[in-house]
């Protein structure tokens, strides 16, 4: 299981660009009627979420498949996923908007214009930053070397319980794709990797910094 649902691959990864993306920041203030004189406002949180409203145009029968089988897998909009934001493609953690937030309107017997109501949240998995730019894939499980930060595919762990001796991984995770990342931003991908408790990588190279465990094939 990975760490968090992420946007399906097989339905468009984009919306229509031309009046089918509208975002707007929700507005977070906390405003203060006094006596006299207009109201006052501040602050009340240093990062905000954005409403956003997509439309992808012509969804054709297995688009539209797709679609329904990631939308079964986050609770039919109840569990956050991972998308890369239409604004800039960086990696983005979203949540489906309350309410009739998905729509399907019929164009024709096999394609359908789908409207999607969502909220970019104001934070990302730290682990977001691993996943190859080339794909939109989640891990199994994260060990960042160089930030101190573990996740074992169970919780979010201390180094003692990540990190065994050695070094190994005290975590088993089966067969997996594995992702190398040196402080230098040098990449080693091992692919079909048996990693039971205590594995490592076999010829790891100088100045690791990270180890991603992906499910295997995401890598290939």
């Amino acid at each position: 299981m990975t760490l968090m649902s992420v946007w399906p691959a097989g339905f468009l990864q984009t919306p229509r660009r031309s009046n089918g993306w509208e975002t707007a920041p929700f507005d977070t203030r906390a405003t203060f009627d006094p006596e006299t004189g207009p109201p006052l406002m501040r602050a009340r949180v240093t990062a905000e979420a954005w409403s956003a409203s997509a439309t992808f145009p012509a969804v054709d029968v297995a688009e539209r498949a797709a679609f329904l089988v990631f939308w079964d897998e986050i609770g039919r909009g109840a569990r956050p996923f991972l998308w890369r934001d239409p604004d800039g493609l960086a990696i983005r953690k979203w949540t489906v908007a309350p309410g009739q937030s998905l729509r399907f309107a019929k164009l024709s017997a096999t394609r359908w214009d789908m409207t999607l109501n969502l909220i970019r949240l104001p934070s990302t998995p730290w682990w977001a930053t691993l996943i190859p730019p080339d794909r939109l894939v989640a891990p199994k499980a994260a060990y960042d070397l160089q930030r101190g930060l573990y996740h074992n595919g169970t919780a979010q762990v201390g180094a003692a319980a990540a990190i065994g001796a050695g070094p190994s991984l005290i975590a088993a995770h089966g067969l997996s794709d594995v992702r190398l990342l040196t402080t230098g931003g040098a990449v080693t991908v091992l692919l079909a990797q048996t990693l039971n408790a205590g594995w490592w990588p076999p010829s790891p190279p100088p100045l690791l910094a990270s180890i991603t465990v992906f499910a295997s094939g995401a890598l290939a």
